[in-house]
This record gives structure tokens, sequence and C-alpha cells, in this order.
């Protein structure tokens, strides 16, 4: 009877440590809500917390790569210079800009 529930009581909380993991495997961002000159925070409250942040420093200051966990193996890549989105992003290897 112990090890029973304590099976049940393990399994439980691994579904509850992974499901918002799995959850966030599927979002899928919507880049048009977000627009160039718009700072970190304010993509970061649109968007929320990114995967990874991957940070350069130039002659010219600061730039940053924002990575999103989309899917199994898909990511969306977000491009900020000094602090301000620059309106190119990257999905599926593809860089674009937003109109």
């Amino acid at each position: 009877m112990r090890r029973t529930v304590f099976v049940c009581g393990l399994a439980l909380v691994c579904f509850i440590t992974i499901a918002p993991l799995l959850q966030a495997q599927r979002i899928k961002h919507d880049v048009t809500k977000i627009q160039a000159g718009m700072t970190t925070d304010e993509v970061r409250n649109i968007f929320g917390r990114p995967h990874e942040i991957n940070t350069r420093s130039g002659p010219k200051g600061e730039t940053q790569q924002w990575v999103y966990t989309e899917g199994k193996s898909q990511y969306l890549f977000l491009y900020f210079e000094n602090g301000i989105y620059t309106g190119e992003y990257s999905r599926h290897g593809e860089k674009r800009r937003l109109p």
C-alpha cells in the first residue's frame, strides 16, 4: 500500500514538473504582435522569457539573439541591438524582417 501511494505521488510530481515544459514546446509565437523599436521588456511582456539569450559586445554596443522554443527542434530567434528589437527574426533557418 505504501509503495503504491509513493509511486502515484512520484508520478503526480513528475507530471506537474513536466507538463509546463511540454506545453511550452507547443507555443507558436506570433511575430506580428511585436514591432521594430520595442525594448526587451516590451517584447518579454508579450512573448515571455526566452529559452536562451546569446549576447555579443562590439564597438557599436551589445547585440542579443533571443531563442524561443516552439516545438521539437523548432525555434524562433529575435535580434536586438542595445536593448531594442531590430525587427529581424529567424524561424526554421530563414532570416526575415518585419514589414
